[in-house]
């Protein structure tokens, strides 16, 4: 059985269009728009009366993807001229992107059927 709320998925929408935010108020646009089409998915995924977990789970797929080492948005840092402004928008930028991970574990370990 399959327990992942609605307002699960409605959070990881939020922190997805949170990420989109801070990313532009730190002028990464590239980026801000992989999390805005992330935003879109979970938007539309909520969207219907019952929610694809297939969509689900591959949307998490993707967002846990940008976390690869591989990826220049494992250590991005967010840059602004003002330093302060600059330090705030990178904390912010770091707990949103803590918060996110921590959403994508509970969530996919709600869509995982374990058998014995």
């Amino acid at each position: 059985m399959l327990l992942v709320e609605k307002w699960r998925i409605q959070e990881l929408a939020l922190l997805l269009k949170q990420l989109h935010v801070l990313l532009m108020k730190g002028n990464n646009g590239e980026w801000a728009n992989v999390f805005l089409h992330f935003h879109q998915e979970a938007v539309e995924i909520l969207s219907g009366d019952e929610f694809s977990v297939e969509a689900l789970r591959r949307l998490i797929h993707n967002i846990v993807n940008c976390f690869d080492e591989y990826h220049s948005f494992t250590n991005l840092s967010l840059g602004r001229e003002d330093s302060d402004l600059g330090s705030e928008l990178n904390r912010d930028f770091n707990q949103t992107k803590v918060r996110l991970l921590a959403v994508l574990s509970e969530i996919d370990s709600r869509t995982t059927i374990y058998t014995h």
